[in-house]
C-alpha cells in the first residue's frame, strides 16, 4: 500500500458543522487512508522530573506558591503527587451516543481511546490515575472485548456496567481486575433516566471507585515499574518538525465523526462531535486535549452483526498532533499484556509534548484527514 499522505476534504458521507467555543469548525468524513506496517519495539521512558515540574503552571506575582507536584504521571508526562504516582489507571467505560450527551467527568480523565462499539456507534474509555476528585463520572455503559484488552495492557482496574457476552467470558478468566458496578459505586441519576433514558442514567465519582476498590482489597499500584509505553518531553517532541495542523477529523463510520480544533492560547485541541462542542456536564466546559493520536486498526464485524473487534496484536499507521503541528507515526502492540507503543516515520520513539492524551482507534474503512 502506499505510504499515508496529508488527508484533505473530500466528499463527506456526512458532513456536520460542528459549533465549537473556540469558533466555527467544518466536520467532514474524509477520504480512506490505510497502511499497516512492521515496526520495531521501541523502549520506554519519561520526562525528567525537573522538565516535566516545569511545565507547571508559574504562579502570577502576589500569589501563594502552592507546594510543588513532586510525582510524574505516567499517563501524561505532567506533575502529580507524588504519592499517588505509582496508581493503576482506573479505564471507565463511557456512553458516546448521542443521546447520551453531555459525558461527565471525562475532562479530568488522563487519556480517552474512542473506538466503533457496535453498528456505527463508538465508546470512549476514560483513563484516571487519580479521580478522586471526580464528583461525577458516566454515563457508564458496558464492557466489550477489545477495550478490556486495551486497559489489559494498561494494567489499569476496568469499569463498567454490563458486557456483551464475549466480554463477559474474558472478565471471567480473570485476565483483569475490573467492576460491574453496582450499587455501592454507581446512582441512576434520575434527570437522565427521565429524559435520556434508562441505560443512559448510571454516574459513577471518584470516591465511590477508590472506596469499592479499598473495600473489595483489590490492588491499586503498579507491581514494581508502570507499563509506560510513552515518552514526554516539551522540548524534544518530533512533532515540532511537524507540519502545522489546526484541525483533524476521525471518521469512524457514516454516524460518528471526531474533530479537533486547535485552540493556541491553550495549547490544546478542542473535541467536537456530532455537530456540537464534545461538553462534560459535570464541569460545564468543552472537553480539550494538549495531544492527538490518531490511528488505523483493523475493525470488523466477526460474524456480519452489529457488535465489532479489533484486531489489537500487530502494527499500524497514524498520526500524532500536538502544539499545531502533526507528523505521521506508526503503532505497535505485540500482547495483551503490553501497551501500544508508538514511532516516528524513521523508527525512533515517539516522543510526546506533555500533557493529556485523545486516541482515535479508526477502522480501515474509516479516514482521518486534517489541515
Amino acid at each position: 500500500m502506499d505510504k499515508m499522505k496529508r488527508g484533505t476534504k473530500a466528499a463527506c458521507s456526512a458532513a456536520l458543522v460542528a459549533v465549537m467555543l473556540a469558533g466555527g469548525c467544518l466536520l467532514q468524513a474524509c477520504s480512506q487512508q490505510s497502511a499497516p506496517a512492521d515496526l520495531p519495539k521501541t523502549e520506554s521512558r519519561t520526562a525528567s522530573r525537573e522538565e516535566a515540574s516545569s511545565a507547571g503552571a508559574v504562579p502570577e506575582k502576589g500569589e501563594p506558591e502552592e507546594p510543588a507536584l513532586k510525582g510524574i504521571n505516567d499517563l501524561t508526562g505532567m506533575p502529580m503527587d507524588e504519592a499517588k504516582e505509582n496508581n493503576r489507571p482506573l479505564a471507565v467505560m463511557i456512553n458516546n451516543i448521542d443521546i447520551a450527551q453531555p459525558l461527565m467527568g471525562v475532562s479530568q480523565s488522563d487519556v480517552m481511546y474512542e473506538c466503533l462499539a457496535e453498528g456505527g456507534i463508538t465508546r470512549i474509555m476514560a483513563c484516571f490515575k487519580d479521580p478522586s476528585g471526580v464528583a461525577e463520572i458516566g454515563s457508564v455503559r458496558s464492557a466489550r472485548l477489545y477495550y478490556i484488552r486495551i486497559a489489559q495492557g494498561m494494567d489499569a482496574v476496568y469499569m463498567h456496567s454490563g458486557g456483551s457476552e464475549d466480554a463477559y467470558a474474558l472478565l471471567g478468566s480473570g485476565v483483569i481486575d475490573e467492576f460491574d458496578l453496582d450499587t455501592d459505586m454507581m446512582w441512576r441519576d434520575e434527570w437522565r433516566r427521565e429524559n435520556l433514558g434508562y441505560e443512559h442514567s448510571v454516574l459513577t465519582s471518584g470516591e465511590l471507585l477508590e472506596n469499592g476498590i479499598a473495600s473489595r482489597g483489590v490492588r491499586r499500584t503498579y507491581e514494581g515499574a508502570s507499563p509506560e509505553s510513552q515518552m514526554f518531553s516539551e522540548t524534544e517532541s518530533q512533532v515540532q518538525a511537524g507540519g502545522r495542523a489546526h484541525w483533524l477529523c476521525a471518521s469512524f463510520s457514516s454516524y460518528k465523526d471526531t474533530a479537533f480544533t486547535y485552540d493556541a492560547g491553550s495549547q490544546a485541541y478542542l473535541v467536537g462531535q456530532f455537530g456540537e462542542a464534545q461538553m462534560d456536564g459535570a464541569y460545564n466546559t468543552q472537553v480539550a486535549r494538549q495531544n492527538v493520536l490518531a490511528l488505523y486498526i483493523p475493525t470488523y464485524s466477526p460474524d456480519g452483526g452489529l457488535l465489532q473487534q479489533m484486531d489489537l496484536i500487530g502494527s499500524g499507521d497514524g498520526y500524532y498532533m500536538s502544539r499545531g503541528k502533526i507528523i505521521p507515526i506508526a503503532w505497535h502492540k505485540d500482547s495483551y499484556d503490553t501497551p501500544f507503543y508508538y514511532t516516528t516515520e524513521a523508527g525512533e520513539a515517539l516522543i510526546m509534548a506533555p500533557g493529556s492524551v485523545y486516541v482515535c482507534c479508526v477502522p480501515l474503512s474509516g479516514s482521518i484527514t486534517f489541515e
